[in-house]
């Protein structure tokens, strides 16, 4: 029942625990220093009681009541507000530590009780155990006291502590036998040496983990990636282009647009490598709307597709997705058919053998005139590397990317090409030519993306709920 579960108030988290915590119980919240906790903690206790009016008490046996106020703000917490209605109170016990473990817990029962307090937060555990005479007195302090005082009055209490580099124990040891809940959180390192971080759910009490580790950010507060997969996406609106800074095309992403410095670079040549496990639909919500900006402006494309997708899957894709009509399809859209797949007939498919590549290739660029003709605008080639090895071979491809890559130059067009998994010998090539490699990987169910060429740093990839149609939402991992 939803009675029985208290929201976190951490973006994304509440999805993956059956709604929040278990209401009245103790969460053991570990980690590196540095690693998010506070940030953590503070959001749990701030969105509290503003978004679901309960009373919130902060402990803290580390930081300053003024000093915890001002970093606060940068995210948006404003502390202060929330002590003037009564709703929230921070107990500032840094000079408490010397004085007695029995004196400091009776201040929070007290305040507990006088505020009817909801949700606790105990900054650091570590700290206050650091105070106790013997190691049973810790299991004591929680079992006897803490535990059973918070059950009682049902506040749901988070018990931060400190895990020292290098170490994989956990405060004194007995936390995570007596918490109903354990996080811990880490610092790593993605996607060819990028900074990411995991938080790992070990342990929550009545609650089902499909997975045990998610990546968070701490960018606008702290929020918990959620696989992709879990995420809806319904088209509401026809596709709106993005205007193309001077001399670059946009990615028809604003979040990928402001990553590249405005976008593709006019006779650019992109190189997108794809890692393993990244389904369909992942690669296409960056680069299809690279697609879509150029057929809303009127501007031809040619595309060589990945194995398993034929023209009518495109067009149909580009229809349903981003609103485009049969008309505009049939006027701007050409899609070479190397497969056996592509024996339909459509005003969009261009049939070529397959055999030589000099007889293919002069209907690709014969293909190219009558788009560029037609419209009086640059062209976008959107190509399967891949399919073009598979088709001419080693040595046809890299005749044929040399020939693309000079006319792509000097006639101001954009070439984007794929490149899947396992073929690295393809990729190094592709690379060389490029002038941005981009690259999309995935890691606990969450794709990642990430510019090796201009380098970037690492970003989730989520779809953008506030957008009418699939766009990627990009956010920096830090």
């Amino acid at each position: 029942m939803a009675g029985d579960r208290a929201p976190t108030g951490i973006y994304g988290l509440d999805l993956l625990i059956d709604g929040g915590f278990p209401r009245g119980s103790l969460i053991l919240l570990a980690g590196n220093p540095g690693t998010g906790k506070t940030i953590f903690s503070a959001q749990y206790i701030y969105r509290g009681v503003k978004e679901y009016g309960e009373p919130g008490i902060y402990v803290s046996l580390c930081e300053s009541k003024d000093a915890f106020y001002k970093s606060m703000l940068r995210f948006g917490f404003d502390f202060s507000r929330l002590e003037e209605t009564g709703d929230f109170r921070y107990l500032d016990l840094v000079t408490m530590k010397g004085k007695g473990v029995s004196q400091i817990i009776r201040m929070i029962i007290d305040a507990i009780y006088e505020m009817k307090a909801k949700r606790l937060v105990i900054d650091s555990f570590s700290a206050l155990v650091q105070a106790l005479e013997k190691p049973i007195d810790a299991r004591i302090l929680l079992q006897t006291i803490l535990s059973r005082i918070i059950r009682a009055v049902k506040c749901t209490t988070i018990l931060v502590s400190e895990v020292p580099f290098g170490s994989e124990r956990i405060g004194a040891s007995v936390e995570e036998f007596v918490a109903d809940g354990v996080i811990i959180l880490r610092k790593g390192e993605h996607g060819e040496g990028r900074l990411a971080r995991e938080i790992s759910i070990t342990k929550m009490r009545g609650t089902r983990l499909t997975q045990p580790l998610y990546f968070f950010t701490l960018e606008d507060g702290f929020r918990v990636f959620q696989p992709l997969e879990l995420q809806r996406c319904e088209r509401k609106g026809r596709f709106r282009p993005i205007t193309d800074p001077p001399g670059r095309f946009s990615t028809g992403s604003s979040d990928l647009d402001r990553i590249l410095g405005g976008g593709y670079r006019k006779g650019g040549i992109v190189l997108f490598e794809i890692g393993e496990n990244i389904s369909n639909f992942n690669w296409q919500l960056i680069l299809f709307p690279t697609l879509a900006n150029f057929i809303a402006k009127n501007r031809g494309c040619l595309i060589v597709p990945m194995g398993g997708s034929d023209a009518g899957l495109l067009a149909s894709k580009m229809k349903r997705m981003y609103g485009f009509t049969d008309d505009e399809l049939n006027g701007l859209l050409r899609v070479f058919g190397l497969s056996a797949g592509d024996g339909m007939e459509s005003p969009y498919l261009i049939k070529v053998k397959g055999e030589d590549i000099m007889e293919d290739y002069a209907v690709w660029v014969r293909t190219i005139e009558e788009l560029k003709n037609r419209t009086g605008q640059p062209i976008l080639e959107f190509v399967s590397i891949d399919m073009m090895e598979i088709t001419y071979g080693i040595r046809g491809l890299r005749r044929l990317l040399g020939m693309a890559v000079a006319r792509t130059r000097r006639e101001g067009n954009l070439t984007i090409g794929i490149v899947g998994p396992g073929v690295e010998h393809v990729s190094k090539r592709a690379a060389a030519l490029s002038d941005i490699h981009l690259k999309l990987i995935r890691d606990h169910g969450t794709p990642l993306l990430y510019g090796c060429k201009p380098r970037t740093a690492l970003y989730a990839v989520e779809i953008d709920q506030a957008s009418p149609y699939p766009l990627p939402r990009l956010t920096q991992m830090t």
